[in-house]
């Protein structure tokens, strides 16, 4: 077992929600990132469809259907990210426990770059001096090394926009670990 997946004490990991229940595929990415902000500021530019275009800009629009939804953008939400190509990744948030931690699933049917059993869980852990950003990912593919690369990408670009916007602190390394 991962150590952020030990240090995740939440719904997520509670005997309510578990990984397992909603894939079974392995870790393959995960990422920790101090930044100089609240968990609260993370946590909603990381669920909040306008501020997440400014993170990911490689999205142009995203949409959230929220008829199911336990809250705006919260657990249920369907979300829509709409690309620039044309394609559109669907999501639905299975895991939700603001402002701390939420996970989403990608819907296996319409997965553009075709990952099965996606699921993403993103932590922001409060510190002193402002967050621990943990970020997970679990997938299967057709060719496992060439989607890890392509996903450390996008992880590492949305990353390094967080950091531009909140000024990470020069002190604390950024950690990526890769499973093969």
């Amino acid at each position: 077992m991962s150590m952020f997946l030990q240090s995740i004490p939440m719904t997520l990991q509670s005997q309510s929600w578990s990984i397992r229940q909603w894939t079974s595929a392995p870790l393959r990415l995960e990422t920790a990132t101090k930044l100089q902000a609240p968990s609260t500021d993370i946590f909603f530019c990381l669920t909040d469809p306008k501020q997440m275009c400014g993170i990911f800009s490689w999205m142009h629009d995203i949409t959230v259907d929220n008829r199911a939804a336990t809250e705006a953008n919260g657990l249920g939400a369907k979300r829509s990210c709409y690309f620039g190509n044309g394609m559109v990744l669907e999501e639905i948030i299975v895991g939700w426990q603001p402002p701390h931690r939420y996970a989403y699933r990608g819907v296996d049917e319409t997965h553009p770059f075709g990952m099965i059993g996606h699921l993403g869980i993103i932590e922001c852990r409060p510190e002193e001096g402002g967050t621990l950003l943990l970020w997970q990912h679990y997938f299967e593919h057709s060719n496992p090394k060439a989607m890890l690369e392509h996903l450390t990408t996008s992880v590492q670009t949305a990353i390094n926009s967080l950091i531009e916007r909140f000024n990470r602190s020069q002190t604390v390394e950024e950690v990526i670990r890769k499973d093969k």
